[in-house]
C-alpha cells in the first residue's frame, strides 16, 4: 500500500493581514449564485471571470459576476464591547 505524503500550501508569515494563503473564489449569478472557480491563483480567477463575460447571455454581465478572497484565519475574532 503506497503511503500519502502531505504538505501544507503555506506562508510562515501569518502576522495581521498576511494570512498563509489567499483563496480566490468565482461566484457567478445565473440564475443563482453558483460557485464557478476556486483556486490560489488570482491570475486563474481573473481568467475564470473574463471567460464567464465573454459567453455573453443573459445570465452575462459585470454584475453577476464576483471575484472574492477568502483569509483562512487560525482563530475567532470577537470584538471587545
Amino acid at each position: 500500500m503506497a503511503s500519502i505524503n502531505y504538505s501544507a500550501v503555506m506562508n510562515t508569515n501569518t502576522s495581521f493581514n498576511q494570512p498563509r494563503q489567499k483563496t480566490w473564489v468565482v461566484f457567478h449569478n445565473a440564475p443563482f449564485w453558483t460557485i464557478k472557480l476556486i483556486t490560489t491563483s488570482f491570475a486563474e480567477a481573473q481568467s475564470k471571470a473574463k471567460e464567464i463575460l465573454s459567453t455573453g447571455g443573459v445570465f452575462t454581465s459585470i454584475d453577476r459576476i464576483m471575484v472574492c478572497e477568502i483569509a483562512p484565519l487560525d482563530f475567532i475574532m470577537t470584538p471587545n464591547v
